[in-house]
């Protein structure tokens, strides 16, 4: 994602899916030794990492070169617009995503998605600046040139005036008179790679019988506690949490827990833990104009201002009526069986990790639903809504 697309092709072409790329390879023994040393860097060309030295000592290393993955280019797309001094929301107030379709013939138990926040200012030409622009002084700005980025005569006059690149630089606005103003800048922050965050999951072969249909992923996102205690994270929520589908479509609803939260989060249930489940949501206790006229006369089950569950009697809709109706939706809001045994009302007992696979919808319909253990009747709410419309009047 960039916020220059005329960039794409350059992205693409220089990507590891289509070129090889070469790297120093050093000593794994040296590596475990020394890495946390500030000062061992490993080399990033050829000569420098063929005479590679430590304490004046030389260190096995080899520059090396690493295949290409023989894969098409990654996608390279317009990024989404969001506020300054916000994290995440985007035009509308949703959260920026990205739909990755899964690409065929992809099937592993150990997958690693890394993801990178790159940002540098417009304040100079940072595409066409490396390292030979700093000096040796902290004081003394770098030999970045500021004149054409402002529209003065030249480089001298910029540095009278303070238009210098260093941390909180005095410029003199205006020519003429002797007043200037400190700007709070920090040139380590201006060019910057930010959140660099890691994830390892797994992607599951499909069911033969599912080859050809679309299966949505319906998961929870967030973590325990309240908003200043998850930030940058976000307080629990059901992802998509309004997730329109057809009804040829699967629904695969599966989330990831932790036991590992710190104690003093807040929360429901034993101390530490994420746990979710799903029910519908009791049908209208107060009236809100006319029933399916937002959904275009579908019927709606379960009203989002509730925060009691419906009775499973009333739900049999909710996957269509048949004899794994009732087990399937009792197994959603139970999460059974359970890992230790014992209660369950506040799911404690539950695995982190629970997976109802892949469901079909076979009905239309507005269906509203709940998780019971986080879903709190003040800032966090965990409610989410699936509309499912008939495919054949598509």
């Amino acid at each position: 994602m960039t916020n220059n697309v005329e960039r794409c092709d350059y992205y693409q072409k220089e990507s590891n899916n289509v070129k090889s790329r070469w790297g120093c390879v050093v000593d794994r023994n040296k590596l475990n030794r020394f890495y946390r040393w500030p000062l061992f860097i490993i080399p990033d060309n050829k000569e420098d990492c063929e005479n590679f030295e430590i304490f004046r000592q030389p260190v096995s290393a080899n520059w090396t070169e690493f295949p290409a993955h023989d894969i098409p280019p990654p996608k390279c797309i317009k990024a989404p617009w969001s506020r300054d001094n916000h994290n995440g929301n985007g035009i509308g107030g949703n959260f920026n995503t990205y739909d990755w379709v899964i690409p065929e013939g992809i099937a592993h138990e150990k997958c690693v998605l890394r993801m990178r926040y790159n940002i540098s200012t417009n304040d100079y030409e940072s595409w066409n600046t490396d390292a030979s622009s700093n000096t040796d002084s902290d004081t003394d700005g770098s030999k970045i040139d500021l004149s054409k980025t402002f529209k003065l005569p030249n480089k001298e006059t910029a540095e009278a005036r303070g238009y210098v690149f260093k941390n909180n630089p005095d410029v003199q606005m205006f020519p003429g008179l002797d007043v200037k103003l400190t700007l709070a800048i920090n040139t380590a922050q201006f060019g910057r790679t930010f959140q660099d965050r890691s994830h390892v999951f797994e992607i599951r072969q499909r069911p033969a019988e599912l080859k050809d249909v679309t299966i949505h992923n319906l998961n929870v996102r967030g973590k325990r506690g309240n908003n200043q205690q998850v930030y940058p994270a976000v307080e629990y929520d059901f992802v998509p949490n309004t997730l329109e589908i057809n009804t040829n479509d699967y629904v695969h609803i599966q989330w990831t827990g932790s036991d590992r939260n710190p104690h003093n989060n807040a929360g429901n249930g034993r101390r530490g833990t994420d746990r979710n489940n799903m029910v519908v949501l009791k049908n209208k206790v107060y009236p809100e104009g006319t029933p399916g006229l937002a959904y275009g006369g579908l019927d709606v089950l379960g009203q989002y201002g509730a925060n009691y569950p419906m009775h499973l009697d009333n739900v049999t809709r909710l996957i269509g009526a048949s004899t794994e109706t009732r087990a399937v939706l009792q197994k959603m809001a139970l999460l059974a069986p359970p890992r230790y045994g014992g209660h369950m009302f506040l799911l404690d007992n539950a695995k982190a990790y629970y997976d109802v696979g892949p469901l079909q919808f076979a009905k239309e319909g507005v269906f509203h639903y709940m998780c019971t253990r986080n879903n709190a009747f003040t800032n966090r709410s965990q409610k989410g809504r699936i509309i499912v419309r008939d495919a054949s009047s598509k």
